[in-house]
């Protein structure tokens, strides 16, 4: 993988197995090289319960064609810890899913938002499907602290299921300002 995962050099994400890092490097900075097809990839390591605290810049381009039934908590971006950031980025044909039987703690595309920042990003044509046994069901999973949400934009986007908090946000645990939605919320 290309750059150095510094904020002036990040790793530019070329493949879904130079986007896996992004698990694993947690403080590192990432940028898309181009748009990150994921038909047929494994997300199993994909542990949205991480704490990434580095930056995440899709450079305009698209995460795309996830179906994936899991039995944990998976997603497409770990949990943004403070100073975060997850900016100009689409997730498009993201179906998520708990397989019969599961028990999983939460089903989202994106992780917490603890102090962080989601600036410019979009969600098309995705899903988030639980079962009776999963209490959180979501499209970004928490909102805490002082995040900021900038130009979030939702089109043909679904969430069911659940026990507990379900919803585009699952929870919101303090003041929302500066957010905006559109299309077919």
């Amino acid at each position: 993988m290309l750059g150095q995962g510094t904020l002036q050099d990040p790793y530019i994400i070329s493949t879904p197995d130079d986007y896996k890092e992004i698990f694993l490097q947690l403080d590192k900075h990432f940028k898309l090289g181009n748009d990150i097809d994921f038909t047929g990839y494994d997300l199993s390591s994909f542990n949205i319960t991480r704490q990434f605290t580095g930056s995440i810049n899709g450079n305009g381009y698209t995460v795309k064609n996830v179906n994936y039934q899991h039995l944990s908590n998976v997603g497409m971006v770990p949990h943004l810890y403070p100073n975060a950031v997850l900016k100009n980025i689409s997730f498009q044909d993201i179906n998520l899913s708990t397989a019969t039987g599961a028990t999983s703690r939460a089903v989202a595309i994106v992780g917490d938002v603890r102090s962080a920042t989601l600036e410019n990003v979009e969600f098309v044509n995705c899903s988030v499907d639980v079962g009776e046994n999963t209490p959180i069901a979501s499209i970004v999973r928490n909102l805490t602290g002082t995040f900021k949400v900038k130009n979030i934009r939702m089109i043909n986007v679904t969430v069911k299921g659940g026990t507990g908090n379900t919803g585009f946000f699952s929870s919101v645990n303090t003041a929302v300002a500066g957010y905006s939605f559109s299309d077919g919320v």
